[in-house]
């Protein structure tokens, strides 16, 4: 979550991270592809393994929630880099800390 965080410093590293990322979904683009491939599945994999950690969600609801994580972080990042003045980054990413702890704290979603 820091690291996230501290993007606001770098715009240039964060808007330079996301042209890549674009160009990754171009099935012609092998190096872009197999990187962003890779860094998303290891990024999913400690989030698995810190939410197995630090919530009740079983195994398969860790890897979906991991999954989620990671496609909001994006998205508040890409938000944040075309309006900065609207978009609080770094408040944006507490409240999924905030719903993250408070999906770990009810359990399983099957019921909700």
């Amino acid at each position: 979550m820091a690291a996230a965080v501290d993007n606001v410093s770098m715009p240039g590293i964060l808007a330079l991270h996301s042209t890549l990322l674009g160009s990754a979904v171009d099935p012609g683009s092998t190096a872009a592809r197999s990187f962003f491939v890779d860094r998303y599945e290891r990024s999913r994999a400690y989030l698995v393994e810190e939410l197995k950690r630090s919530t009740s969600l079983d195994p398969a609801e860790c890897a979906q929630l991991a999954a989620l994580v990671l496609a909001a972080f994006d998205g508040i990042q890409m938000q944040w880099l075309l309006d900065p003045e609207r978009v609080d980054m770094a408040a944006s990413l507490s409240w999924i800390a905030r719903l993250i702890e408070s999906a770990g704290s009810e359990g399983s979603a099957e019921g909700a």
